[in-house]
């Protein structure tokens, strides 16, 4: 029995090492284990984070598209309204866009004055084409305001006065 007792007192003294060996094992194995986990809570609060951000973008694109959408309707309605209320024809040639206007003259409102413009790779209109040509000079000083302010509608409405006070002239 005094030798077990020996044998068992060796073998602990053997495994002395090969526990503290193991425990050191284990306590790095455990602080690997919790930095991993610290680091996927990090990835997964970024990923949530990265998640709200294209929900957001997603939202805003919506609502720009919803926004596009309704001035593309407005600008529509406001076209048809100029076009019945100024008697007004927009035509699209293939390098301008002539903008016919009648009822212009009391004497004769089946004349058509008209305007065809360009737009330039600057981005700037320019007029290609004046009927009658008496107001060009005028046409052009609103063309300079318009190259400024792009109120294309605007431009319209002085198109018709400047038109409407060279037939009453």
């Amino acid at each position: 029995m005094a030798q077990m007792r020996r044998n068992i007192a060796q073998i602990q003294q053997e495994l002395e090492p090969k526990r503290q060996e193991y425990a050191a094992k284990e306590v790095e194995m455990n602080k690997r284990s919790q930095e991993r986990i610290e680091r996927l809570k990090s990835l997964v609060e970024r990923k949530n984070r990265l998640n709200d951000r294209v929900c957001q973008k997603r939202q805003e694109k919506n609502e720009s598209t919803k926004t596009e959408t309704a001035n593309a309707r407005l600008t529509e309605l406001e076209l048809q309204t100029y076009r019945h209320a100024l008697q007004l024809e927009i035509v699209n040639t293939n390098d301008a866009l002539r903008f016919e206007f009648k009822c212009i003259s009391k004497q004769v409102p089946e004349k058509i004055y008209h305007i065809a413009l360009t737009i330039t790779d600057s981005n700037l209109y320019t007029v290609i084409e004046c009927q009658p040509d008496s107001v060009l000079p005028k046409v052009l000083k609103e063309l300079e305001v318009l190259n400024q302010d792009r109120e294309l509608f605007i431009f319209i409405k002085k198109l018709r006065q400047i038109f409407r006070q060279s037939a009453n002239a």
